[in-house]
């Protein structure tokens, strides 16, 4: 899906690679020179047959040549689930649009029960938070949901960004939750 495509090679700092968020720590998965086989350092085994989640986010490291990513297909036209873990995790939104917290549903609802709904705070360490890493709209942002459970505000200002797409269709996103939710639902940003 990448054009050109990846270049491999035998030395992991030399060659491009895949930067996933696993178990809550960055793994960088390398193509060795044979153009097929995909490594990770400390293993023998072959990732080539890995499958990237569509609920998660990766970077992709390309020494060579800047890609571009074209990926045959059609837009789905349901909502996205997505099993939202108590923690650090990768993220994405399952659409190829740059979307809002509020776009994705990212605020306290009170009919939803409480220990599965997004949690606000006025301090950061004790909300739920996004972080763009990586990416378009606006690379290392990080935001948390407000005390009124509704306002989402970068970690240094003050603007709300709830209604601002932060949440890019091709940005490295990582999500911090303080409550788990399995029944996370991504309601469709657009009428089809």
């Amino acid at each position: 899906m990448l054009t050109p495509g990846l270049i491999g090679r035998d030395n992991p700092l030399l060659a491009d690679g895949v930067d996933v968020l696993e178990n809550g720590r960055a793994e960088r998965y390398f193509l060795r020179a044979d153009g097929v086989t995909w490594s990770k350092a400390g293993s023998t085994e072959d990732f080539r047959g890995k499958v990237l989640p569509p609920d998660g986010s990766f970077a992709i490291e390309s020494k060579y040549a800047a890609p571009a990513w074209r990926h045959a297909g059609s837009v789905r036209t349901n909502v996205f689930r997505k099993n939202l873990v108590r923690g650090l995790q990768s993220f994405a939104t399952g659409f190829p649009l740059d979307l809002s917290p509020a776009q994705i549903g990212a605020f306290v609802d009170p009919a939803a029960p409480a220990s599965r709904r997004w949690t606000g705070s006025n301090l950061f360490a004790l909300a739920d938070q996004i972080h763009v890493l990586l990416g378009e709209p606006a690379p290392w942002q990080f935001s948390y949901l407000r005390g009124n459970g509704s306002t989402w505000r970068p970690l240094l200002g003050t603007t709300d960004v709830a209604n601002t797409p932060i949440l890019g269709a091709t940005s490295l996103v990582l999500i911090r939750r303080v409550n788990a939710d399995g029944a996370f639902r991504i309601p469709l940003p657009f009428v089809p």
